[in-house]
């Protein structure tokens, strides 16, 4: 049952990086031998599971997380970042009462993650509390090289809370240290996307334009690298934003704002689109 969980796990990251079995085996073995480790026929030596792991970009630890965990793991996260994007708190915890007490590990931790947002969303503690219990949640034993999106995600938010109460010092460190970690796999290179738009945004706030421009420019030099334009246009409407305050040329802000509002309206993202116009209108080459 694990082999064939297993293989299962291969072919699905395979298909979501849209690699062929070819091109994952190049290198690796023969392409007679991946087809038996995903189909479940047979399972790799440890030698081999680390050259598919560095092929996929992921973890050898995250390769050994049972498919159904992972499933379980989007649905529960999917669930509670939508009450948390609402603001809806009560929601929220009344859900995680009746949630199972059997759940994976991986998912155990976000629950215990989403609870702390919640509670200090509704008042219960005050956000130092917060940050000493998500603190303490992504210390715990192995959250790191098991689960380093989620690790890296509640730091992130950690560095938010400093954030929003004014602890720049503190926020700012924390994006310094998050900056520095190795992004070696797939997941954890498009998270990466959003910690350094997260720390621009911060330092923008912080009226550091300088520092919160070269952060910006090296997001988008991450993106055009690896193809990925889901921060991308986000990218470019906060170096038109920098390019303002900087007093740069009335060409490159208009460019940078052009180029946000043509991705997202080229990705249907509406609302962002909408709000280039409705702010930046002026600065626009054209409209759609």
């Amino acid at each position: 049952m694990f082999i064939k969980s297993f293989g299962q796990q291969i072919k699905q990251l395979r298909s979501e990086r849209k690699m062929t079995q070819k091109e994952l085996a190049k290198g690796v073995c023969s392409q007679a031998e991946l087809s038996k480790i995903e189909n479940g026929k047979t399972m790799p030596t440890i030698d081999l599971v680390q050259r598919l792991s560095q092929k996929l970009h992921i973890s050898m630890e995250q390769l050994f997380i049972d498919s159904n965990e992972i499933k379980l793991f989007q649905q529960y996260d999917l669930q509670l970042s939508d009450f948390s994007r609402r603001r809806h708190y009560d929601e929220m915890l009344d859900y995680m009462e009746r949630l199972p007490s059997n759940l994976p590990p991986s998912v155990q931790l976000l629950v215990h993650y989403f609870e702390w947002v919640a509670r200090e969303g509704r008042n219960d503690i005050d956000y130092r509390t917060c940050i000493s219990q998500l603190l303490r949640l992504s210390d715990e034993q192995h959250m790191e090289t098991e689960y380093p999106v989620l690790y890296l995600r509640i730091r992130m938010s950690v560095a938010n809370y400093y954030y929003l109460n004014a602890q720049y010092s503190y926020a700012r460190k924390i994006y310094e240290e998050l900056l520095t970690y190795d992004y070696s796999t797939y997941a954890l290179k498009k998270l990466q996307s959003k910690v350094i738009y997260n720390h621009a945004q911060q330092l923008y706030f912080q009226n550091d334009f300088k520092t919160g421009l070269q952060i910006t420019e090296k997001g988008i030099l991450l993106s055009v690298e690896r193809k990925d334009t889901a921060m991308l246009g986000h990218f470019y409407y906060q170096r038109g934003c920098f390019y303002e305050e900087l007093n740069y040329s009335e060409h490159d802000i208009c460019n940078a704002f052009t180029n946000a509002y043509s991705l997202f309206t080229a990705f249907g993202n509406v609302n962002h689109a909408e709000l280039v116009l409705k702010g930046k209108k002026q600065f626009l080459h054209y409209q759609f």
